[in-house]
């Protein structure tokens, strides 16, 4: 028995010094570790956790200096260490009583990637959406230079400090696998600067930019609703403003970098305006978080898509972009106007964009010379009898078009109603005639594929040396034509017939609006099509009609909360299809507005009976096409041609 506890008490004894020496080992943040690519010629911080108290030593030997720390009573501790320029590979030491050694490391340059589902997309692919030309870059990706770590996907409703990852070599299975728009950015920095180079991808795909913004990042952006930090983090949605901010950027804040890339834009095209003050917003919050000054921020101009009726045209979020582009220092935009796919909003041609953005930081952030790294941008519109001459910046070698007929432009007189044009290059820039505009005041193009009304040179993409696309072109106010959009597509939605602008304007009279001398006329069908047994709730959408009438100038609009909208369905449209369930007659605002409930119910029925009704108001012509007619005329109004 003596034997016994003898033995017990030394075996006791070898698992107190066991895990002495578990608690003795450094452990470091997932940032840190083999293979890494430390920047170059900086002060870099290197952070873990050790026993509480304890002295940590870092050796680093490219120099064989010793930088000591003491870790605080939760054993954090933080350390700089000063890089030597590009070179490796070198060896870190770090030991607070048992040592850990991270071997292979790389100094020279370090980019985080990020955004949504564009810089997200690997090189091998989507599934049914492959990258172009990728099979053969991933077989030739043996390259010491370039090292690869991604961030997982992951939510949080405070600051993470940690995330689950470790760096990759360059190898053809690593690199499958990793977002494709980086990759080419960092290949081709990489091949120029003859550096080696660390991306850090950390992105999600369908993301908004709210998100990735911190906390104290939304305190110029008031229309931000915080999320409340007491709900279940199970059911916490990944558009939730801060939570990946929280959980895949926190964890880097600090690791030493040359500058970020960006490619998102798509989840937020319905909110233009707010995006335009969005992205700096997001720009100047990671600046302030990493505490290294204005690093470069590159970003792309979301591409050409066909996002159908829904929603307001993407142009406008572009356009948001390009503004951006400008607003703080140390920023760049990459135009991939010639990229785009009409049925896929995930572009094949991932080498473009990263080599554009890769252009931008050869030219912007590294001072190379002798090449472009921004295409063609409007810089003015003018008018010389029935001619409108645009100039363009980035342009010092001209454009051209590569040979394709310059079409689908389209100009207008003061009262915006477009007319195709003639286009041509000059020695300055593009002119535009039509035989139908005398006096043209504006210029437009509209794209024959996704039949977007663009504020773009649209499908044949001019270009100058450097052979990048010129980005898109305002020559009017946009903001407002993209209100009455707005409003069009709100009420597509619901699928109603209406005489909304008189009612929302204060009666049938539209002399008596207030829209300066302009009226809405709007006619809408509801497309049998989308039968099967629904109700229709009103108010999110009435709000929005509300708020963007105002905005053109309808200063008598009162806020409809809580109120309804009259709607009336169009005659001939079967009765045996409809039932009233409820009229509620409205007033408000000392009678200003007029408003009435309709709540419409389809009959259930079969999707073969709905198509047999279709076909039968079809031939009766019983119906209008599925789409909304909208005209924005002068009140005294304008015939066909007139100018």
């Amino acid at each position: 028995m003596k034997k016994l506890f003898i033995n017990l008490g030394a075996h006791f004894l070898m698992i107190l010094v066991f895990a002495s020496a578990l608690r003795a080992e450094v452990k470091l943040a997932s940032i840190f570790g083999d293979n890494m690519v430390l920047q170059q010629q900086a002060d870099v911080a290197v952070w873990g956790k050790a026993r509480a108290n304890a002295t940590v030593n870092i050796i680093t030997s490219w120099n064989n200096r010793t930088y000591s720390t003491r870790a605080d009573g939760e054993g954090v501790w933080k350390v700089k260490v000063a890089t030597p320029a590009a070179g490796g590979p070198y060896t870190v030491t770090i030991n607070d009583g048992k040592p850990v050694t991270l071997r292979n490391i790389m100094i020279g340059e370090v980019w985080v990637c990020s955004g949504q589902s564009n810089m997200e997309m690997p090189m091998k692919g989507f599934m049914n959406q492959p990258v172009s030309g990728s099979n053969e870059f991933i077989a030739a990706a043996s390259n010491n230079l370039i090292r690869l770590i991604t961030v997982p996907r992951a939510t949080s409703l405070t600051p993470v400090e940690d995330f689950d990852g470790e760096w990759k070599l360059c190898e053809p299975e690593n690199v499958s696998e990793f977002s494709a728009t980086a990759y080419f950015f960092g290949l081709m920095l990489s091949k120029t600067l003859k550096v080696p180079v660390g991306l850090i991808c950390t992105s999600w795909g369908g993301t908004r930019i709210e998100p990735w913004i911190s906390e104290t990042g939304f305190s110029k952006f008031d229309w931000v609703k915080l999320p409340d930090k007491t709900q279940p983090q199970e059911k916490l949605s990944q558009q939730t403003p801060t939570v990946l901010f929280n959980a895949m950027i926190n964890p880097l804040v600090g690791y030493g970098i040359r500058g970020a890339i960006w490619y998102q834009g798509e989840a937020n095209r319905n909110e233009p305006g707010r995006y335009r003050q969005l992205i700096p917003g997001l720009v100047e919050n990671w600046r302030t978080v990493w505490d290294i000054g204005e690093f470069p921020f590159y970003y792309v101009q979301i591409a050409p898509y066909d996002y159908g009726p829904g929603g307001i045209n993407s142009a406008l979020l572009r356009e948001a972009q390009l503004k951006a582009s400008t607003s703080l220092p140390g920023i760049g935009m990459a135009c991939i106007m010639d990229t785009g796919e009409k049925d896929n909003i995930h572009p094949a041609d991932k080498k473009t964009a990263g080599d554009r953005l890769a252009y931008l930081a050869l030219v912007k952030t590294y001072g190379k010379t002798g090449f472009a790294c921004e295409g063609p941008v409007l810089k003015e519109m003018t008018i010389e009898g029935n001619q409108v001459r645009l100039a363009f910046d980035n342009a010092v070698n001209g454009l051209t078009s590569f040979g394709k007929e310059l079409s689908c432009f389209e100009v207008a007189g003061s009262n915006r109603r477009f007319y195709p044009a003639v286009a041509f290059i000059t020695g300055p820039g593009v002119t535009l005639f039509s035989p139908s505009v005398n006096a043209p005041s504006s210029a437009a193009q509209q794209d024959p594929e996704t039949g977007e009304w663009s504020l773009k040179m649209g499908n044949v993409f001019f270009r100058d040396s450097s052979d990048d696309p010129a980005t898109e072109y305002i020559t009017w106010d946009a903001q407002l034509e993209a209100n009455f959009r707005q409003i069009e597509v709100l009420l597509n939605q619901l699928y109603v017939i209406s005489e909304m602008g008189a009612t929302l304007l204060g009666g049938e009279d539209k002399g008596n609006s207030n829209m300066s001398g302009r009226a809405l006329k709007f006619k809408m069908i509801s497309p049998l099509a989308k039968a099967k047994r629904m109700t229709m709730q009103l108010d999110p959408v009435i709000k929005n009609v509300i708020k963007l009438v105002s905005q053109l100038g309808g200063n008598d609009i009162k806020d409809l909360t809580n109120e309804k909208i009259t709607i009336k369905w169009q005659d001939g449209l079967p009765n045996d299809k409809l039932e009233e369930a409820e009229i509620i007659e409205k007033r408000k605002n000392s009678g200003t507005i007029s408003t009435k409930t309709v709540l419409m119910e389809y009959d259930q029925m079969s999707e073969d009976r709905a198509e047999e009704e279709i076909e039968a108001i079809t031939e009766e012509e019983s119906m209008l096409t599925p789409t909304m007619e909208m005209g924005i005329e002068d009140s005294v109004g304008v015939e066909e041609g007139e100018e």
